[in-house]
């Protein structure tokens, strides 16, 4: 599919197939898309691939080589525009639940993040760093594919919400095994 909307070139001739902006309204029937459920489970979904996208993010900014930093913007790029998509296809109601106050397990997650940021040594070897930020970013990849398959098959079987859903975690997957391949060929 060269070309076409669903790929987008990026950095060192590599290709990420991404979600075209506005492809999830089209996955959510226009009779469909105010539903609160589903707008419920696009909320849900945008939050989950947000913060995989930040773990991301944290292992670009590690990368030892600018060939890693480029691999790892790629997989982080995806996850931004398909975050973005997925707020593309909110309506106002949408919107209002993505705003809602943030539940007690995030803050209880937010604050941990910080206290171990916080308790970290501060002078790791560069090496160190990237390996762990890598592994936290698979980790919430993983995380976030398995929050997202919970989502899909709550789903009635052909609610385009459990389509939407299995799309995510087929994205996520890929992106989950690209870095993967990535901590492999660093290894090997």
């Amino acid at each position: 599919m060269r070309g076409c909307a669903a790929e987008r070139p990026l950095r060192v001739c590599m290709n990420v197939s991404t979600i075209p902006t506005g492809a999830s309204r089209a996955l959510v029937p226009p009779g469909h898309a105010s539903e609160t459920a589903v707008q419920a489970v696009l909320v849900a979904l945008a939050r989950v691939v947000q913060r995989a996208a930040a773990h991301v993010r944290a292992a670009e900014a590690s990368a030892l080589s600018l060939a890693q930093q480029q691999k790892v913007a790629g997989v982080a790029d995806d996850l931004a525009a398909t975050a973005e998509s997925l707020h593309d296809a909110l309506t106002d109601q949408g919107r209002c639940l993505l705003d809602a106050r943030r539940s007690f397990r995030e803050k209880v997650k937010e604050a941990s993040e910080k206290v171990r940021a916080a308790l970290a040594p501060t002078q790791e070897p560069a090496a160190a760093s990237w390996w762990f930020a890598l592994s936290e970013a698979v980790e919430a990849l993983d995380d976030a594919a398995e929050q997202a398959s919970d989502l899909a098959e709550a789903q009635p079987t052909d609610a385009p919400a459990a389509a939407l859903g299995h799309e995510i975690v087929a994205r996520l997957d890929a992106h989950r095994e690209t870095l993967l391949a990535e901590a492999g060929r660093w290894v090997g």
